[in-house]
């Protein structure tokens, strides 16, 4: 059950985010369903492929900087493979994937 609020509010803050961030189109709560879902394929896939100790060597020479790029390939793979959603470029998917994990954050602070 706990899976399912998680998903809900994932999907609520894609939602929120898809339209407050310019730069980015997205037709309705429909497609934010289905961004949410892609791109939780996505990053599931990017962290498949990317050892652990690897990537936390990567997170520390880069200073975090790495996650934020992952995130925005993520973004830009997502719009590639949802029609309704649509990203214009690296800074608009970089701002996106930020106040997409602080909407989340926030919201699953509030009701979970």
């Amino acid at each position: 059950m706990n899976f399912i609020w998680q998903s809900l509010i994932y999907c609520v803050a894609v939602f929120i985010v898809g339209y407050i961030t310019p730069g980015v189109k997205m037709r309705g709560f429909g497609t934010a369903v289905m961004v949410a879902v892609v791109l939780g394929i996505v990053r599931t896939v990017i962290d498949w492929l990317v050892p652990d100790f690897l990537s936390n060597i990567i997170h520390v020479i880069t200073l975090g900087l790495s996650l934020l790029l992952a995130n925005v390939v993520a973004v830009k793979a997502t719009a590639a493979a949802v029609d309704d959603f649509e990203v214009e470029g690296f800074a608009p998917a970089a701002i996106f994937s930020i106040l997409l994990a602080i909407v989340s954050a926030v919201l699953k602070w509030l009701f979970l």
